[in-house]
């Protein structure tokens, strides 16, 4: 198959498949780089390739039972290491751990799972999805598989906050650092592999305020948040000769009809992806990236003026993180962009 799947990292891709070919993969691999663009899906085809016999070295079939079950997350012997749903963090263990399936949730089975044979043929492989989720503690544990990894066996080590990891875990990796796609690029997965029913337009919208990242954009629609993003995108486009208290309300407002006004923390979220959406309109690109989804005042701003907007945006993010009352964040925002709004 030729990783043909896999889009946009194709330095990347050919790196790993000489290394293969050569029989000179690292033991373990560290894939950083923004949520959503691909780690995790490349990580799953190299040990795709590593375990199918029917391809050469390097390459995988995708059609033999190997690569299906690997493919499909059944091979016992590519194991995924991840946060349990719900929880923060990757945990070292649990009074109730029970090795075995291919999705795991503390360190203490991977190390055990690492020293057992492969369940077929003579190689495995284990891929720490969100590793910068690991607890201190559990990277220490995991730390101590690196130092000595069994043979036959490749760690991928996914992770989009590499600072967050130890020095010494990231000392043991070879780094490969992703990048975000393309917007056309994200626009065509977007088409190709949204919900059914979905609208170009919306697939469209969604890549344009994706960050490159085509993860972000399939989870905008399957959320149904293309249309909330064109909501707010024409809300900003309202904003020019507005009170801040006006709008904060306003969108106060839409926020509490869309997801109710209590728990307080859907709120939160809410506010945080528009926040999102507004910080990508106003950053350096925007206009090359999303420029006819731009309301005007946006478009028209200089580099200088875009900086105090995306400034005032994540002080606004910060501020909702800390609890303060949203419609004071949001008043304090709007307060700040006044004038950048006015001259636009």
């Amino acid at each position: 198959m030729s990783f043909g799947d896999v889009r946009g990292h194709e330095r990347i891709i050919s790196v790993l498949r000489a290394a293969m070919e050569r029989g000179r993969l690292p033991h373990a691999l560290l894939f950083a780089g923004p949520p959503g663009i691909g780690k995790r899906m490349t990580a799953v085809r190299v040990a795709a390739a590593l375990l199918c016999r029917e391809a050469g070295e390097g390459d995988y079939c995708g059609s033999c039972r190997v690569c299906r079950r690997v493919l499909a997350g059944t091979h016992p012997d590519v194991t995924v290491l991840r946060r349990e749903e719900g929880k923060r963090f990757i945990v070292i263990g649990g009074d109730d751990d029970a090795p075995g399936g291919n999705v795991i949730h503390s360190v203490r089975v991977l190390r055990e799972l690492a020293w057992r044979r492969p369940f077929e043929g003579d190689r495995k492989a284990f891929v720490v999805d969100e590793a910068e989720r690991m607890t201190p503690e559990a990277q220490d544990a995991f730390l101590k598989t690196l130092e000595e990894p069994p043979p036959g066996t490749w760690f991928f080590v996914v992770c989009s906050r590499p600072e967050a990891l130890k020095e010494t875990i990231r000392s043991r990796c070879t780094l490969f650092r992703f990048y975000p796609l393309p917007s056309e690029e994200v626009e065509e997965i977007a088409k190709r592999e949204a919900p059914d029913g979905t609208a170009d337009e919306e697939a469209e919208l969604a890549a344009a305020f994706s960050a490159g990242s085509p993860g972000a954009a399939l989870a905008s629609l399957r959320e149904g948040l293309a249309g909330e993003t064109r909501w707010f995108l024409d809300f900003l486009g309202s904003t020019p000769g507005r009170q801040p208290l006006e709008l904060s309300e306003e969108l106060l407002e839409h926020v509490h009809d869309t997801v109710g006004k209590s728990p307080l923390e859907p709120v939160r979220e809410r506010l945080a992806f528009f926040l999102g959406v507004f910080a990508q309109a106003a950053s350096p690109g925007a206009k090359g990236r999303c420029g006819k989804h731009l309301p005007a005042w946006l478009s028209a701003l200089e580099p200088g003026a875009a900086a105090d907007v995306s400034e005032a945006i994540i002080g606004a993010a910060s501020d909702l993180k800390a609890n303060i009352r949203p419609l004071l964040v949001l008043d304090n925002l709007f307060s700040r962009i006044t004038a950048h709004v006015r001259r636009g």
